[in-house]
């Protein structure tokens, strides 16, 4: 015999949709939480991270989970990986965990509740869960609301828990944990960080304030950094991982012979003598790729205080440095900043660099543009369009806060007055101690900028929009990462 005993929720937490969630007494995580056009091979979902109190483990052996759905002409789609309802896992405090996936019907329906227990191993504790509701592989439209998540207990310590007032105990954090391996500010390295090894420094002086363009790639990569080499004059940091491809961990021998082995891969590119290149060895074989730790890396290793943030198959638009101080000047004179209302200084400013994307590798006869104007020609070709903005069918969301048609007829800078979920714009920023780092637990692809432009905003950074400067993405196979993030939402989690 087991109960089912209610948890308290944070007051105004905010779900990764951006719905309220407002502080129950007893049950419901949200009255809302998303409504949604399913689409085949489009993941639509949102996220939730709960941290948990400690609790004691031989009370509590499993979780309920459930959340009512509504749902309009559903059906289910031949497709791998498909998911429609919650997925549910549990952090453990061994660092395993455990999951829990809530399936919901098809079809049309009022709403309906829908329950799943997640089982708990013996003597684990749950420190957090991180819950996922949408859709994939189904077509049709879904409500899903009022997601409940209680412990269960058998009736010995429900009643026991009862008598003693210890309800209260199964609440949130207040505030979410330390977070562990955070970036490392001094050092080489830190915690389970990989070695580093400084292959170039700069040898010629430049100014503090000049942009640095700050990227990083996997070494087999190398041609697409020398692409955007070619279109970028400044300084540049730039990390290269190297992956670990033997059985067994790195040894200190077998760095040498992998030093000799990108010395030959890199014998015949021009890195210019303001920049900084830095190698990262993996450890392990077939770990993952550590994208956020090669940004925290490239960042400490960039040769003056302004960044460019910007992955590497990304071309810079024309003379950056010199369009950037002049928006920058513009935007600090500018009648909306001075008018009072605006307190941020240049240390809590990101300016926006709109991103573009060339929508098949173009061709020797297709220019890069040089100018607004040649890039608006390109976005208007009337017999082929050529460049798009970056990614507005796939996830419109990323990037149109920025507000494109603002942009394409502004010749000065603007500040962005409202944020939605999965923003994750590109841009230049001054390098402080106090600038949030990128999250180190982010790996391979998806989400990670996502984290980063969202800790931005919460330290209260304003986002300006630069009028003159721009990054167009280069066409380029999907990586292996990429496919299973957008196809396989376990991946996700």
């Amino acid at each position: 015999a087991a109960a089912v005993v209610p948890v308290n929720l944070a007051e105004e937490m905010k779900s990764a949709s951006g719905s309220r969630v407002s502080r129950v007494e007893g049950s419901s995580q949200c009255s809302f939480a998303l409504a949604v056009m399913c689409k085949a091979y489009v993941v639509r979902a949102t996220y939730q991270y709960i941290a948990m109190k400690e609790y004691d483990v031989d009370e509590i052996h499993s979780f309920q989970v459930s959340l009512l759905a509504s749902a309009l002409a559903m059906r289910r789609l031949e497709v791998e990986h498909r998911f429609f309802g919650l997925n549910a896992v549990a952090l453990l405090s061994d660092g395993t965990n455990s999951t829990a996936m809530l399936t919901v019907n098809n079809g049309t329906y009022p709403y309906e509740r829908a329950t799943v227990i997640l089982r708990v191993p013996p003597r684990k504790r749950v420190v957090a869960f991180v819950l996922m509701i949408g859709c994939y592989g189904h077509s049709g439209y879904v409500q899903f609301k009022d997601i409940e998540l209680r412990p269960v207990v058998s009736r010995t310590a429900a009643a026991l828990m009862k008598s003693q007032s210890r309800w209260h105990q199964f609440g949130l954090h207040d505030t979410c944990p330390p977070v562990q391996g955070a970036f490392v500010q001094s050092g080489e390295s830190g915690g389970s960080r990989p070695p580093l090894w400084k292959l170039y420094t700069p040898v010629n002086n430049v100014s503090k304030d000049t942009v640095t363009l700050v990227t990083q790639a996997s070494l087999d990569r190398i041609d697409v950094v020398e692409r955007s080499m070619k279109h970028w004059n400044g300084p540049m940091s730039l990390v290269l991982y190297v992956p670990n491809q033997s059985e067994t961990d790195v040894s200190d021998s077998d760095m040498e012979w992998k030093k000799l082995y990108v010395r030959k891969k890199l014998r015949d590119v021009a890195f210019r003598t303001i920049s900084s290149v830095v190698v990262v060895f993996g450890r392990k074989h077939g770990e993952h790729y550590p994208i956020n730790t090669l940004r925290n890396v490239a960042i400490k290793h960039a040769p003056t205080d302004m960044l460019l943030l910007l992955d590497a198959d990304f071309i810079p638009s024309p003379n950056f440095d010199r369009r950037f101080r002049w928006s920058m000047a513009a935007w600090f004179n500018s009648t909306e900043y001075r008018s009072g209302t605006i307190q941020n200084g240049l240390h809590k400013t990101a300016f926006i660099v709109p991103a573009f994307e060339f929508l098949t590798h173009p061709k020797e006869d297709v220019t890069i543009p040089t100018t607004k104007g040649e890039l608006i020609d390109q976005l208007n070709n009337a017999g082929r369009r050529l460049v798009a903005p970056f990614r507005e069918n796939e996830s419109p969301q990323s990037h149109s806060p920025m507000d494109y048609m603002r942009w394409y007829q502004s010749s000065e800078p603007y500040l962005i007055t409202s944020f939605q979920d999965k923003f994750e714009p590109y841009f230049t920023l001054p390098k402080t101690d106090s600038m949030p780092m990128y999250h180190e637990s982010f790996h391979n692809y998806g989400m990670n900028k996502v984290a980063h432009t969202t800790e931005l905003g919460v330290a209260g950074y304003q986002f300006v929009v630069l009028p003159n400067t721009w990054a167009i993405h280069m066409p380029h196979p999907e990586s292996r990462h990429a496919r299973r993030f957008l196809y396989n939402p376990d991946a996700r989690l």
